[in-house]
């Protein structure tokens, strides 16, 4: 099965057409050349090369790469029965992946096409960092321009510490309760004298529980859920938790002024705080303090309860990490059986 864009495609081997899942798979020698599929005991990522009729017509043009890169391609094989028929408990699916590369083979023996399919295991091998830029938060939330000092932040940043920045922070993701750095998205001094450093201080590409508590360089700030002990009249303290609806903080609006920081600059679905810091060489020394802070990550969609709530259950990250598109598998619902996640997430909820 060929999913080409505007021509899915079902072929079969031999001469005549067959019957199968309520839709006809076509003979007549589409496919020329078979793979040898290969089955392993490891999380490893086989791919499988076809060979396809360059003289059969396709109905598109498979030589351009949008009409198949990225699409279904899966392989069955099918054993038929004595009366020549071939029931669908002797059909198995044998190869599942995505068309990668075509290539058209032309010399005085052959007129054919090569076709990859990569197996969805190499989306483990494959990185995905989403990272802290005006384009990538644009793209991710039409309109919101909150990532737009970004970069200038990072850059100053790393001046006032005599380093070279060489690329934007990454996104973190974070699964059950732990201490994480901040990555500095937002700076701008304020007042008499620039007397107060504002700073947004991203943890976490995604809604998050809660922040537990807020260091910097080292140093407990809150008690509470408020400044507290030396920070008094120090830190202002303001936390954005990365809702899709969240809204801009006015706060650093009336600090910073309207012309800087306004409506559209919502850090849509970034969990980050916002600091006014008021000068202190006797706290912070020369340099802006370093920000981390003990985050309740994620909220996961737990399939015994068919709810979304904060969890530190290891099989219920694994869900969420196979079906996330931004950072994970980008597996698909009908990829994930629910019935031995809920089994697996029983036994990660035994104390031990």
């Amino acid at each position: 099965y060929f999913d080409f864009d505007g021509a899915a495609l079902r072929t079969c081997t031999g001469e005549w057409d067959l019957s199968y899942d309520s839709q006809t798979w076509s003979g007549g020698a589409v496919v020329t050349g078979w793979p040898t599929i290969t089955e392993s005991v490891d999380l490893v990522a086989e791919n499988a090369e076809l060979t396809l009729s360059g003289q059969h017509s396709y109905g598109v043009d498979i030589d351009d790469s949008a009409i198949y890169r990225a699409r279904a391609c899966d392989i069955y094989i099918g054993v038929l029965a004595a009366d020549g028929s071939l029931p669908t408990t002797n059909i198995h699916k044998i190869f599942s992946g995505r068309m990668a590369v075509v290539g058209f083979v032309e010399d005085a023996a052959v007129d054919d096409y090569r076709l990859t399919v990569e197996s969805r295991m190499v989306d483990l091998r494959k990185a995905k960092p989403a990272r802290y830029t005006h384009q990538t938060q644009l793209q991710r939330f039409a309109g919101d321009k909150g990532l737009e000092y970004a970069g200038a932040a990072q850059a100053s940043l790393f001046l006032s510490r005599g380093e070279t920045p060489d690329k934007p922070f990454s996104h973190k993701v974070i699964y059950g309760t732990t201490v994480v750095d901040g990555s500095v998205v937002f700076a701008a001094t304020s007042g008499s004298g620039s007397r107060y450093l504002n700073l947004c201080v991203a943890f976490a590409g995604h809604e998050c529980d809660g922040i537990e508590q807020l260091y910097l360089d080292d140093r407990a700030v809150l008690s509470g859920g408020v400044v507290a002990g030396e920070f008094v009249g120090v830190v202002d303290y303001y936390p954005h938790l990365g809702t899709d609806a969240q809204t801009y903080d006015t706060d650093l609006s009336a600090e910073v002024t309207a012309t800087v920081w306004d409506s559209a600059y919502r850090l849509r679905g970034i969990t980050y705080v916002y600091l006014r810091i008021l000068y202190s060489e006797d706290l912070f020394g020369s340099d802006a303090p370093a920000v981390s802070a003990r985050i309740r990550g994620k909220k996961l969609y737990d399939p015994r309860t068919d709810t979304t709530v904060y969890s530190s259950n290891a099989a219920l990250a694994v869900r969420d990490y196979l079906l996330s598109e931004t950072y994970g598998f980008s597996g698909g619902t009908a990829e994930v059986d629910d019935a031995s996640v809920a089994v697996a997430a029983n036994d990660c909820d035994y104390l031990v």
